[in-house]
């Protein structure tokens, strides 16, 4: 692509720009929309740039797709980590995070690593495009795999339950305030 240090500086930033405009612009699509749809989106957004690096050689054209790609990876992040919390229990969901960032670290390591080797054995279009080929490959898993969480329905048939629950202790205290007070009325005792 012959990018000067300048260039190659401006498609990384478009990409950042692009996730922080996201994640605070587009954050709250995942409680409008469901959370699934809206990782399935950001990973087929995603994947455009790993098809875009393999395709496109015009500048200009670059940095659309680092917009495209940097918009995708936004609705991802805050998608699925609502996600997790929605799964979660409340006691339970600092631990849970903590596990999710501290497993998507080596992630964040062995990537790298992987393309580093990968280069030794295809040319650097075809590590774009089996990346992107992974990218969706995730997508058509997480399409499989990411069901809506029961949370939220088990939340209320558990509190549906404690209302019930409480329902029936006022029940059996009045039915035995009423047997307490008609016993003590026929024996003549009073409250006393």
């Amino acid at each position: 692509l012959e990018w000067t240090t300048i260039r190659f500086g401006i498609v990384v930033g478009t990409y950042g720009i692009a996730m922080v405009f996201g994640q605070v612009v587009l954050a709250g699509l995942s409680d409008r929309f469901g959370r699934t749809p809206v990782i399935l989106l950001g990973i087929l957004l995603m994947s455009t740039l790993f098809f875009g690096l393999a395709t496109v050689t015009n500048f200009a054209s670059i940095l659309v797709v680092c917009l495209v790609s940097g918009l995708g990876s936004a609705l991802i992040a805050p998608a699925l980590s609502a996600f997790y919390l929605d799964i979660t229990a409340e006691a339970h969901r600092s631990r849970v995070v903590g596990n999710k960032e501290s497993a998507a670290s080596p992630g964040g390591a062995a990537g790298p690593a992987a393309v580093a080797l990968a280069v030794l054995f295809m040319d650097a279009r075809a590590v774009f495009v089996s990346a992107g080929v992974l990218t969706l490959a995730v997508g058509v898993l997480a399409a499989g795999f990411l069901r809506p969480p029961r949370v939220a329905a088990d939340a209320v048939e558990t509190e549906s339950a404690n209302h019930r629950s409480m329902a029936a202790g006022a029940t059996l205290r009045g039915m035995v305030l009423t047997a307490r007070t008609a016993r003590d009325q026929r024996v003549g005792v009073g409250w006393g």
